[in-house]
């Protein structure tokens, strides 16, 4: 039963991106306690999953967002930290937080504007994870 609050079109839809939070913490790539990674649009509707799962399992999501407002809502989420990737350079504000090494597994719903900065901060052999493409989709792969 749903608080009247709720529609059940808001339950669904909530629950699909709980799945997928799911899906990609604990199937796509298990994460683990204090394993820093790297998550684009952490204020979105999986982010702020993602943020909550991650601090559940005491891992370290390093989110980007683009706005302060959303830096705060993927903090008060969970967020371990958070860039603002129209304020700083994503890829030398992850290294100043990991003590200048990359991180194991990057997941990126963004697409084309995120893909090739994903790829800066991902350790050689480590996991690059596509779920989306909110900026067009990555061209030039196959």
């Amino acid at each position: 039963i749903l608080p009247a609050a709720i529609s059940f079109e808001q339950a669904a839809a909530s629950f699909l991106k709980g799945l997928t939070g799911y899906y990609l913490l604990r199937i796509t790539y298990e994460i683990k306690p204090d394993e820093q990674f790297l998550f684009h649009a952490a204020a979105g509707g999986v982010g702020l999953i993602a943020c909550q799962w991650a601090k559940a399992l005491g891992a370290k999501l390093i989110g980007t967002v683009g706005t302060a407002q959303k830096a705060q809502s993927a903090l008060k989420a969970g967020a371990w930290q958070v860039i603002n990737y129209r304020e700083e350079d994503l890829v030398e504000r992850l290294k100043e937080i990991t003590g200048g090494k990359k991180v194991r597994v990057v997941y990126d719903s963004v697409g084309r504007d995120t893909w090739e900065r994903s790829l800066d901060c991902l350790q050689r052999r480590g996991l690059m994870v596509s779920f989306g493409n909110s900026s067009g989709a990555v061209t030039g792969v196959n």
